[in-house]
């Protein structure tokens, strides 16, 4: 009986000790398996099924991986997809909870496997409604020429892109373009703490990026009505 919300997830938590109501304040179903495993070993070790709950409902998850940093009016998620994979997975896991739009801002590594390049255009075209495609660590590769590659990719698909070399200003277009029901993926950096431009790695703050923007948008992060 999971049941998927924009907040998290909602199942009945069946145990030799009782069941309950639990809730999983993170994305995904691929966590139910890790939460249910986590509630095993807990029980197991004594503690109540009622704190057990209560653990679930409070646990915040790994920072960068999936980690909502806004809530309402539009949602903004912070995810390290850095592969056309992972991108695949958590696009189809926002889509699910997505009333709006789904947008998103990724960009691909450099001195790296440049295929990853044509999976994540791709895959952007695909399943996001509104890419813009930014640095990601291109180290000593010419950048645009990387931005070139995404873009070549997701007009292959059809999709609808923007090209915005410097990420801070990536981020803060799309949250400005954002609204009620959206919802924005950051993609890539996760909870790095360092961008890589040239032989230079400046120092980094995602979720600090983001919170920035949003308090430009007049929204401090968390819930706002």
């Amino acid at each position: 009986d999971l049941r998927e919300g924009e907040e998290g997830l909602r199942f009945t938590l069946h145990t030799p000790w009782g069941s309950g109501e639990a809730f999983l304040p993170m994305l995904g179903r691929y966590n139910l398996d890790n939460a249910l495993a986590a509630s095993a070993a807990a029980l197991a070790y004594g503690l109540s099924l009622e704190k057990v709950l209560q653990g679930l409902a409070t646990f915040r998850g790994v920072p960068g991986r999936m980690e909502v940093v806004q809530k309402k009016p539009f949602r903004v998620v912070i995810d390290f997809a850095h592969t056309g994979k992972s991108l695949e997975e958590a696009l189809k896991t926002l889509r699910a909870t997505t009333r709006g739009r789904l947008l998103l801002v990724v960009g691909a590594a450099g001195e790296r496997d440049p295929r990853r390049r044509e999976d994540i255009g791709r895959v952007a075209a695909r399943l996001a409604d509104k890419t813009f495609f930014t640095e990601e660590d291109h180290r000593t590769e010419d950048l645009q020429a990387i931005l070139e590659a995404l873009a070549k990719a997701a007009r292959e698909e059809g999709g609808l892109y923007e090209m915005i070399p410097d990420r801070k200003e990536a981020i803060f277009r799309a949250l400005s373009e954002a609204r009620e029901g959206d919802t924005v993926l950051l993609a890539g950096k996760g909870h790095e703490r360092t961008l890589e431009r040239g032989t230079l790695a400046l120092p980094w703050d995602e979720k600090a990026v983001a919170l920035e923007g949003l308090t430009a948008l007049g929204l401090g992060g968390g819930e706002h009505p």
